[in-house]
Protein backbone atom coordinates (compact mmCIF):
# COMPACT_ATOMS: atom_id res chain seq x y z
CA UNK A 1 0.00 0.00 0.00
CA UNK A 2 1.41 3.56 -0.78
CA UNK A 3 2.41 5.78 1.63
CA UNK A 4 0.18 8.77 -0.15
CA UNK A 5 0.07 10.01 -3.48
CA UNK A 6 0.90 13.21 -4.95
CA UNK A 7 -1.90 14.39 -6.84
CA UNK A 8 -1.20 17.30 -9.62
CA UNK A 9 -4.10 18.84 -11.72
CA UNK A 10 -2.98 21.53 -15.02
CA UNK A 11 -5.58 23.09 -16.91
CA UNK A 12 -4.54 23.82 -20.70
CA UNK A 13 -6.11 26.92 -21.90
CA UNK A 14 -7.49 27.21 -25.31
CA UNK A 15 -8.02 30.66 -25.48
CA UNK A 16 -6.45 32.88 -27.58
CA UNK A 17 -4.90 30.28 -29.97
CA UNK A 18 -7.21 26.88 -29.54
CA UNK A 19 -4.84 25.06 -32.02
CA UNK A 20 -1.53 25.14 -29.84
CA UNK A 21 -4.09 24.80 -26.61
CA UNK A 22 -4.78 20.95 -28.44
CA UNK A 23 -1.52 20.47 -29.51
CA UNK A 24 -0.22 20.84 -26.00
CA UNK A 25 -3.09 18.49 -25.02
CA UNK A 26 -2.12 16.22 -27.79
CA UNK A 27 1.82 15.96 -26.16
CA UNK A 28 0.50 15.57 -22.61
CA UNK A 29 -1.83 12.63 -23.84
CA UNK A 30 1.26 10.91 -25.73
CA UNK A 31 3.55 11.58 -22.59
CA UNK A 32 1.16 10.36 -20.37
CA UNK A 33 0.89 6.80 -22.32
CA UNK A 34 4.57 6.55 -22.77
CA UNK A 35 5.53 7.37 -19.11
CA UNK A 36 2.43 6.93 -16.94
CA UNK A 37 -0.70 5.12 -18.70
CA UNK A 38 -2.76 5.66 -21.41
CA UNK A 39 -5.20 8.33 -20.99
CA UNK A 40 -7.72 9.27 -24.07
CA UNK A 41 -7.89 13.04 -23.77
CA UNK A 42 -9.32 13.53 -26.99
CA UNK A 43 -13.18 12.06 -28.14
CA UNK A 44 -13.87 9.70 -31.01
CA UNK A 45 -14.94 13.14 -33.09
CA UNK A 46 -11.28 15.00 -32.45
CA UNK A 47 -12.78 17.35 -29.79
CA UNK A 48 -10.96 17.46 -25.93
CA UNK A 49 -12.78 15.89 -23.68
CA UNK A 50 -11.66 18.44 -20.77
CA UNK A 51 -9.01 21.06 -20.70
CA UNK A 52 -8.18 19.80 -17.10
CA UNK A 53 -5.59 16.93 -16.15
CA UNK A 54 -5.62 14.97 -13.31
CA UNK A 55 -2.27 13.05 -12.41
CA UNK A 56 -1.86 11.06 -9.21
CA UNK A 57 1.70 9.01 -8.80
CA UNK A 58 2.57 7.47 -5.39
CA UNK A 59 4.67 9.53 -3.22
CA UNK A 60 7.49 6.07 -3.09
CA UNK A 61 7.65 7.25 -7.24
CA UNK A 62 8.59 11.04 -6.96
CA UNK A 63 10.39 10.84 -9.82
CA UNK A 64 7.50 10.13 -11.81
CA UNK A 65 5.69 13.43 -10.18
CA UNK A 66 8.73 15.45 -10.94
CA UNK A 67 8.85 14.54 -14.53
CA UNK A 68 5.27 15.32 -15.04
CA UNK A 69 5.58 18.62 -13.39
CA UNK A 70 8.54 19.51 -15.83
CA UNK A 71 6.96 18.53 -18.73
CA UNK A 72 3.80 20.79 -17.96
CA UNK A 73 6.33 23.47 -17.10
CA UNK A 74 8.27 22.95 -20.81
CA UNK A 75 4.63 23.56 -22.57
CA UNK A 76 4.44 26.23 -20.06
CA UNK A 77 1.40 25.16 -18.28
CA UNK A 78 3.40 25.36 -14.70
CA UNK A 79 1.45 28.48 -14.21
CA UNK A 80 -2.41 26.72 -13.92
CA UNK A 81 -0.88 23.70 -12.28
CA UNK A 82 -1.54 22.54 -8.61
CA UNK A 83 -0.63 19.92 -6.44
CA UNK A 84 -1.75 18.25 -3.33
CA UNK A 85 -0.42 15.38 -1.53
CA UNK A 86 -2.75 13.04 -0.24
CA UNK A 87 -1.38 10.69 2.73
CA UNK A 88 -2.73 7.31 3.33
CA UNK A 89 -5.20 6.57 5.84
CA UNK A 90 -3.80 4.51 8.84
CA UNK A 91 -6.56 2.74 10.57
CA UNK A 92 -4.27 2.85 14.03
CA UNK A 93 -4.09 6.77 13.81
CA UNK A 94 -7.78 6.81 13.92
CA UNK A 95 -7.99 4.50 16.81
CA UNK A 96 -5.60 6.31 18.84
CA UNK A 97 -7.49 10.00 18.36
CA UNK A 98 -10.60 8.03 19.52
CA UNK A 99 -8.92 6.90 22.45
CA UNK A 100 -7.16 10.12 23.77
CA UNK A 101 -10.46 11.97 22.89
CA UNK A 102 -12.69 9.95 25.10
CA UNK A 103 -10.24 9.60 27.81
CA UNK A 104 -10.78 12.48 30.78
CA UNK A 105 -9.00 15.58 30.78
CA UNK A 106 -6.65 14.50 33.30
CA UNK A 107 -5.68 10.81 31.57
CA UNK A 108 -5.12 12.64 27.86
CA UNK A 109 -1.58 13.82 28.97
CA UNK A 110 -0.06 16.65 27.84
CA UNK A 111 -1.37 18.78 25.22
CA UNK A 112 1.77 20.51 23.85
Amino acid sequence: MSKGWHTLVVTVPLKPDRDAGLAKLRLLERWLAENHKPVPLFRPDGQPRTTTVCVAVPVENAAKALAWRSFCAQLGLSGSMVQWHVAAWRPHRQAETTRILAARPEERGPTH
